[in-house]
């Protein structure tokens, strides 16, 4: 919780706004995988609104994981 506190002091969020800190390095290969396919399937083709431009942040920590990983991922 004193994390998450901090977190919004460095960074000026609100209060009232959900912050949700994921340690990527502590999920399985598989599973990044499987989030990353699942994150493109669904900003598709879509309008950019506010989440789509979360799950596209998500997206670029979850390929920065796999790069550091040294996966190779064919899509």
């Amino acid at each position: 919780m004193k994390e998450l506190n901090e977190i919004r002091k460095r960074h000026g969020i609100p209060k009232h706004v959900k912050v949700k800190v994921v340690d990527y390095s502590e999920l399985s290969d598989r599973k990044i995988i499987q989030r990353i396919k699942k994150i493109e399937s669904d900003i598709r083709g879509q309008d950019e609104t506010f989440e789509d431009a979360s799950m596209i942040n998500e997206l670029q920590i979850l390929r920065r994981e796999v790069q550091r990983r040294k996966l190779q991922i064919s899509a």
